[in-house]
C-alpha cells in the first residue's frame, strides 16, 4: 500500500466498521436463563433492550466479523451475560445446529473451536458493568453452545440457539436466545 492511499483504506475501514455498528440488531430478543445458582433457583428473561448482535465487514479482505452480546436481568437490576465474536464469515451461512465446548480456566472461557474468536462474561450492576463472571460462583468450569440458527441475509440477522454454564461447585445455568432484527 502506497502512502498516498493509506488514508482512503483508512477510511474505509471505518466507514465499514460504523455501518456494522449501525446495523446492530435493533429488533426482538426473546429468551431466558434458568437453573441453580449457589444453591437459589433462578429464571432471568433476556434483556431485550441491551440484547444484540452485529456485524463489521472488510472490503479489502473480504471477511465478516460477527459479535452477539447475550444479557440477561435478574431480579435485582443486575445483568448477566456474555459478549462473544463468531468466527469470520460465520453470519453468512446457515448450517443447522452447530454444538460448541468451551473451558473454563482461571482466565476466562477458552476454546479452540474456531466458531468462536473469544467468549467474555459480563456483569452488571449497581456499581458499574464489564466483563467478568458472577462471584460466587465465579468463572464456568465449562461451557457448550448450541447454535440452532446464524443467518443474515435480505429477510434480516437471526441468530438462536442456547449455551449452559456448569460452575465448580454444582450450579448450572441453561440460557436461551432468540434475536431477530
Amino acid at each position: 500500500m502506497t502512502p498516498s492511499h493509506a488514508p482512503r483504506s483508512a477510511m474505509r475501514l471505518l466507514v465499514s466498521l460504523a455501518l456494522g455498528l449501525l446495523t446492530a440488531c435493533s429488533g426482538s430478543a426473546t429468551g431466558e436463563c434458568q437453573g441453580t445458582l449457589s444453591g437459589q433457583a433462578v429464571s432471568w428473561p433476556i434483556d431485550s433492550g441491551d440484547t444484540k448482535v452485529f456485524s463489521t465487514r472488510s472490503e479489502r479482505y473480504g471477511t465478516v466479523r460477527d459479535y452477539a452480546r447475550l444479557l440477561y436481568t435478574s431480579g435485582e437490576d443486575r445483568q448477566f451475560g456474555v459478549e462473544l465474536e463468531l468466527g469470520v464469515n460465520s453470519i453468512e451461512r446457515e448450517e443447522g445446529p452447530r454444538i460448541v465446548n468451551l473451558r473454563g480456566s482461571s482466565t476466562g472461557i477458552t476454546t479452540e473451536d474456531p466458531a468462536i474468536v473469544s467468549w467474555q462474561g459480563w456483569i452488571s450492576d449497581e456499581t458499574g458493568s464489564g466483563t467478568g463472571f458472577m462471584d460466587p460462583p465465579g468463572i464456568p468450569q465449562d461451557v457448550t453452545l448450541r447454535i440452532d440458527r446464524i443467518l443474515n441475509n435480505s429477510s434480516g440477522t437471526f441468530f438462536n440457539g442456547s449455551f449452559t454454564y456448569r460452575y465448580a461447585d454444582g450450579s448450572a445455568l441453561d440460557c436461551s436466545f432468540d434475536i431477530e432484527s
